[in-house]
């Protein structure tokens, strides 16, 4: 029989835009108003909707762009032929922050020293609005970075508080998902994991249940004595809240992927 070969870390697919019900807020009345802009190719009306202290950082390479260099890449957008623009939200929190699927395509680009052909981009975008409804800051991540995209969600949630009990309660959840993310790490994890943590694996023949930290901690150290190439990559925000997450998750070993 033929083998169909299995995804690696580095060829996972991106976050998927899927459409589940999402708490609206002021960032994802403003994402509405974006789309719709951009369907009516009103270069004014996205500029009315960014701040003049506007700033985005894209993450892939690390620029960052101010008011101007945004509204130059739209008018940039609109000279493309057939242009689209489309956002999907994955999860907001407070009033202010939302983060949204991103697909940007066009059929072609006409310079006047070179030509492009068609494109398709995806990405993560994060949207916060000031207190005027407007976009002041952007946090642009790959599409197959949804971790790191939560993660900057719950630090720009947790910057936003007023001193006290819960911007101090926010910035610990904040830096327990920045734990969670990224290599395989289970002394990372412990920084993360309450003593009393309860595990439980709900699967069919699942093994992952356990109480208390250092029991959950074995089943990960137990993983690096199979295997030496772990990945866990998200791939879908289920649902999401202030103290509490939901996520489609996919563990890839040198063996063979598992989803959980």
């Amino acid at each position: 029989a033929d083998q169909v070969e299995q995804p690696r870390e580095d060829r996972l697919a991106p976050a998927r835009a899927v459409h589940r019900p999402v708490r609206a807020n002021a960032a994802t009345a403003l994402g509405a108003r974006m789309v719709a802009a951009f369907a009516a190719r009103n270069a004014d009306a996205l500029a009315t909707l960014t701040a003049d202290a506007f700033e985005t950082m894209h993450h892939p390479t690390g620029a960052v762009y101010d008011r101007d260099g945004f509204l130059a890449s739209i008018r940039s957008f609109f000279r493309a032929q057939g242009g689209t623009f489309l956002i999907t939200p994955l999860a907001t929190l407070g009033d202010s922050l939302a983060l949204f699927h991103q697909s940007v395509s066009g059929s072609g680009f006409a310079g006047r020293t070179f030509d492009v052909g068609a494109y398709e981009t995806e990405s993560l975008a994060l949207m916060e609005v000031d207190a005027r409804g407007q976009y002041y800051r952007g946090d642009i991540f790959a599409a197959d970075r949804l971790g790191d995209a939560r993660v900057r969600l719950y630090e720009r949630y947790a910057d936003l508080l007023p001193d006290g009990p819960a911007h101090a309660r926010a910035a610990a959840t904040a830096r327990s998902v920045a734990a969670l993310v990224g290599s395989f790490d289970p002394d990372r994890y412990a920084t993360a994991f309450a003593p009393g943590i309860e595990s439980v694996d709900h699967r069919i023949l699942g093994t992952w249940s356990a109480h208390g930290a250092e029991a959950l901690l074995q089943h990960y150290r137990a993983g690096l004595e199979v295997a030496d190439d772990i990945v866990i990559r998200e791939h879908e925000v289920l649902s999401l809240q202030p103290d509490a997450f939901l996520v489609r998750q996919f563990t890839t070993t040198d063996m063979t992927p598992a989803q959980i």
